[in-house]
């Protein structure tokens, strides 16, 4: 099944981790993935930036808000 998961914070990953581990392709939505793919530094409670999460997380992209919502 497709699913969005709206938002890159340490929950929409979570989320969107488990649903990417049952079989599942996720995309995260986001307003701008060239943006938030180029975050370096962890989140406000230390969690990864989401380009070197998505190595742990097969399965799960990054894209628009509406490109996630559209392709779910």
């Amino acid at each position: 099944m497709k699913i969005a998961v709206l938002g890159t914070g340490m929950v929409g990953k979570t989320i969107a981790h488990k649903l990417a581990s049952l079989g599942h392709d996720v995309a995260l939505g986001t307003r701008d993935p060239a943006a938030t793919l180029a975050k370096t530094e962890p989140g406000a409670f230390g969690d990864p930036p989401v380009a070197a999460w998505l190595e742990s997380a097969p399965g799960v992209s990054v894209a628009t808000f509406a490109d996630a919502a559209r392709d779910a």
